[in-house]
């Protein structure tokens, strides 16, 4: 990945990939499939944060836990997050309101609190949003 600087579009679902270092290096990326893999409890990578192309981020079930960063708002041409059955804890950050050309956004099955971020409310072009079952199984 980190040579890979003309890659658009990475699928990566159910390849037990474990780590995603050098992703940054991918600036024009704009779909990020991570689905069904095992990123053992670590964050969200933070570089995953710099990769302003993303239309589409898919890291459903992949083992993913710790807080969802206030970084998320750098994602500026996000349209689909796909971020389901993790284990992501703590508050959903306000700074995910500031996505404007979100359409869909699926949150559910983690251990979020809290009371969802009044800056949903500003999200025009959000036509899905799941963010139900935060009491996630973790036995």
């Amino acid at each position: 990945i980190s040579s890979a600087s003309n890659l658009l579009k990475l699928h990566l679902d159910a390849t037990l990939v474990r780590d995603i270092t050098g992703i940054s290096k991918a600036p024009r990326l704009m779909a990020l499939h991570l689905q069904q893999n095992d990123f053992e409890s670590a964050d969200i990578p933070e570089e995953l944060y710099d990769l302003n192309s993303l239309t589409i981020i898919e890291i459903s079930n992949s083992n993913f836990a710790g807080p969802l960063s206030s970084k998320i708002a750098n994602l500026a041409n996000l349209k689909e997050f796909y971020c389901h059955e993790n284990y992501l804890s703590g508050t959903i950050p306000g700074e995910i309101g500031s996505l404007e050309k979100l359409e869909v956004m699926n949150l559910s099955e983690n251990l979020f609190i809290g009371e969802l971020p009044q800056t949903l409310n500003t999200m025009k072009n959000l036509r899905t949003l799941s963010i139900d079952s935060f009491t996630r199984n973790t036995a």
